[in-house]
């Protein structure tokens, strides 16, 4: 039997990663535009910001650094991915 593929959460932040002419990808785009990863794990997105990482503000990276808290504290996910 197959070992379970590894849960992880993606966290798009926007930035630099998540640019395109039409505008900025959320998480799930940026997921999509990936291949390969269905074999390696079992990726989940959402999407935090979509602007300039310039644009964070001190309150959110502490509702970033809240979130990711979060969703490591799920027994069941193996990482988080934080782009941007």
């Amino acid at each position: 039997m197959a070992a379970a593929q590894p849960r992880v959460r993606l966290i798009a932040t926007g930035g630099t990663i998540a640019n395109q002419a039409t505008g900025r990808l959320t998480g799930p785009d940026l997921i999509a535009q990936t291949a390969g990863l269905t074999p390696l794990a079992r990726v989940e997105a959402e999407t935090f910001a979509r602007g300039p990482s310039l644009a964070l503000t001190l309150a959110d990276w502490i509702r970033l650094a809240r979130r990711v808290a979060e969703v490591l504290a799920s027994a069941d996910v193996a990482g988080v991915v934080v782009t941007g």
